[in-house]
């Protein structure tokens, strides 16, 4: 049975593509004066919808539909468009699994969002792109919380969103597939950072201030980017949120895709790429619901050799932008049940048995590091122990690994929980720094805090866009200092240093 939070959780992470308001303006095109709402990119005209003070143009193409030929490939160039493009709605997420267990999306996704202020100023704007999380095989630009019209119209910024493969689709790694195999996700977000860097302009953006930044997997996939060489010189400075780097070696991808393959029954077939390709999208999703091991084997970063030729924890040192790396202080709250075959325990006993079924060979080390009695429940412990193994350590290491680079870090842990509202229950949980970055809480009752603090997350991120830099202090690997995101700000060293220290580097 779903609650009220649940039900909430859905709604705020839902698809909302409906309603804009058509209040178009005219938009010159550098020859005869162009219709209402409509400028040039690449491909051809877009033309979108005024709302407020904030030009909005949803659903560009920035690549061709990865269908036929194209599935389990490198994207390919959009097609140019025969009459004006309607930037008008969202294009559809890209293929996954839904919320009520069946399948929803379609492969023809490869698109971005742009919102952009309707007043350019005389100097073009900074721009921000943002990569959706979903652990690389769920969501979509579409989802409210990253619309980008208040934070466009708080900083005067170009905001863009975008689309990519995710899961088999995109990024199942097979010796079918060519040298270059998997990464398919990856390679369109480097694709799409391609478009932005060439049309932008048109939209008043400057692509020499690109901040990149994503958040759970989309942080990975900013890691991602920040170590592909094709990507070097698209963007200016990156933000990592809740979210870490790696990648598998290739033969271990390629292994279990054949495993995906096998499931398929195309492993005995003559063309094993053709017989992939061939399949149905459905036939595809189920593999990565159905078998767990192939779901985590196709859905994240291999060394392929080729896109990524160097683990992103080392390429990262020579990435050359500055960056914040920035984790919750609560942030499987609401991740219990969704991610790592996790799911709210109610006792000690419970909380002992969970860790003996997921964690066999080291359950005793980490009851031993997380005992139940240290936290105020049992699932406090599992809470804490999951947020550190999976974004809190992670966020750590890829902080300590950048500051080699010579290049500005700053970490950042942003702790606020709701003063009231139905949020306020799952404490500073995943994702809840999004909605004050990105100024979508009209929705809850806010105090005079949080709409201060609001104000200090999105100033932060325009100003780091638009410099480089922001006023806090830089991350020192030997102090582990960070800033603390809540009212009042404040900083602190030593971020759980023991627990991290107990996961790793």
């Amino acid at each position: 049975m779903i609650t009220p939070l649940e039900k909430l959780a859905l709604l705020l992470l839902a698809p909302a593509c409906a309603g804009l308001p058509t209040l178009p303006a005219p938009v010159p095109d550098g020859g005869a004066p162009a219709p209402p709402g409509q400028l040039q990119v690449a491909q051809g005209a877009v033309r979108g919808t005024q709302v407020g003070s904030t030009w909005v143009y949803l659903g560009i193409p920035y690549a061709a539909p990865p269908v036929g030929a194209l599935r389990f490939s490198p994207p390919a160039p959009p097609a140019r468009f025969d009459a004006p493009h309607p930037a008008t709605a969202f294009g559809p997420d890209c293929p996954q699994r839904s919320t009520d267990g069946g399948f929803e999306g379609d492969e023809d996704c490869l698109t971005l969002n742009v919102w952009a202020p309707a007043e350019r100023s005389a100097a073009p704007a900074p721009v921000l792109v943002f990569i959706h999380g979903g652990a690389h095989i769920t969501g979509g630009a579409s989802r409210p919380a990253y619309d980008g019209r208040a934070l466009s119209e708080h900083g005067g910024v170009v905001v863009v969103s975008l689309n990519y493969r995710l899961g088999v689709l995109g990024f199942l790694a097979h010796p079918a597939l060519g040298a270059s195999t998997g990464n398919w996700g990856y390679r369109d977000q480097t694709a799409a950072l391609q478009w932005v860097h060439h049309n932008i302009g048109a939209f008043g953006g400057d692509p020499a201030r690109v901040l990149l930044f994503g958040q759970s997997a989309g942080a990975t996939s900013t890691c991602v980017q920040l170590a592909a060489p094709s990507a070097r010189g698209l963007f200016s400075s990156a933000m990592m949120l809740s979210g870490g780097c790696g990648a598998q070696p290739k033969a271990a991808a390629e292994r279990r895709g054949e495993s995906v393959a096998r499931l398929l029954g195309c492993d005995g077939a003559a063309d094993v790429a053709a017989c992939l390709r061939g399949k149905s999208v459905d036939e595809l999703l189920a593999v990565g619901v159905n078998d767990g091991q192939a779901t985590t084997a196709t859905a994240g970063p291999t060394l392929d050799g080729t896109y990524l030729v160097e683990d992103p924890q080392t390429a990262v040192t020579h990435a050359g932008v500055p960056v914040i790396v920035s984790s919750t202080a609560d942030e499987f709250t609401n991740q219990l049940g969704r991610y790592g075959g996790t799911r709210a325990v109610s006792s000690a006993a419970d909380y002992q048995a969970l860790l003996r079924q997921l964690y066999p060979a080291t359950a005793d080390a980490l009851l031993a590091r997380y005992p139940a009695s240290d936290y105020p429940s049992a699932n406090d412990a599992l809470v804490a122990l999951e947020g550190d193994r999976y974004f809190i350590c992670p966020s750590r290491a890829a902080a300590r690994a950048l500051s080699r680079s010579g290049q500005p870090v700053w970490r950042v842990h942003f702790s606020h929980t709701f003063a009231a509202g139905p949020l306020r229950p799952y404490r500073a949980a995943h994702g809840f720094d999004l909605l004050f970055g990105f100024r979508n809480l009209g929705a809850y009752p806010l105090s005079p805090d949080e709409r201060r603090l609001s104000d200090a997350v999105a100033d932060a991120w325009v100003r780091f866009a638009g410099q480089g830099a922001v006023d806090w202090p830089r991350y020192d690997p030997a102090r582990d200092d960070y800033l603390v995101l809540d009212q009042p700000l404040a900083t602190g060293e030593g971020l759980r240093t023991p627990f991290c220290d107990f996961w790793g580097p």
